[in-house]
């Protein structure tokens, strides 16, 4: 039995060997490829306004990697927990582009549609990273943030990092958020008024009013 299995450990050497020179992977002498390191979960903050709308950038630049989809959605008003909820609303020029084209506007943009149709075709559109900035909209005069409720004037621009290294805007325009306080320790969006900038830095780089409506 010791012969045989002496045998077969040679034999497996040589059949190795044989494999290593003609090109071929051998993976008895391999180490295992170690699997990338999962992105970490980002700890939502909805506590104050400003917490809201940096857990809506995170959840964007996780691009569903950990829990970037719910940290973004939970962000938006449900009635379920704020009795309130959320709706989008679309610049006039953006309707009547996509109308134009043959397709409809929905009656209502609401959490699900934001959930099962924008979030997951926005954060799939390119591959590389992302980064989402929102700053202050001047045009639109100052923000107006009170105990229960709060407009935010907003314009936002997404990058994303390409595979050379060169970053792209793809997402650009101008939003009005409104937002109440439903508990303690909870802002949330109830509206989110969509703005386009135009004409467009380029091509890609289109209104988040538009990416919805082509997530469709």
């Amino acid at each position: 039995m010791e012969a045989v299995s002496r045998r077969l450990r040679l034999g497996l050497l040589l059949a190795c060997l044989w494999l290593a020179t003609s090109g071929a992977a051998c993976g008895l002498f391999r180490p295992a490829k170690p699997e990338p390191p999962s992105q970490s979960a980002y700890i939502p903050d909805y506590n104050t306004v400003e917490g809201t709308l940096l857990t809506m950038k995170r959840g964007i630049e996780d691009k569903a990697r950990s829990n970037g989809l719910s940290a973004y959605i939970g962000a938006l008003a449900d009635t379920n927990t704020d009795h309130r909820a959320f709706h989008a609303f679309f610049d006039p020029l953006t309707v009547s582009r996509f109308v134009g084209t043959g397709r409809s506007v929905p009656d209502d943009w609401d959490r699900s549609l934001e959930t099962q149709k924008f979030y997951p075709s926005f954060v799939r559109k390119y591959s590389g990273s992302y980064d989402l900035e929102f700053t202050h909209d001047d045009s639109q005069g100052n923000d107006d943030i009170g105990d229960d409720a709060a407009l935010l004037h907003l314009r936002y621009v997404a990058y994303a990092t390409l595979s050379n290294d060169s970053t792209l805007i793809v997402a650009n325009g101008f939003a009005n958020l409104y937002l109440v306080r439903s508990s303690a320790n909870r802002w949330a969006v109830v509206r989110w008024d969509d703005r386009e900038q135009s004409p467009p830095p380029n091509p890609e780089a289109l209104s988040f009013g538009q990416q919805r409506l082509e997530s469709q």
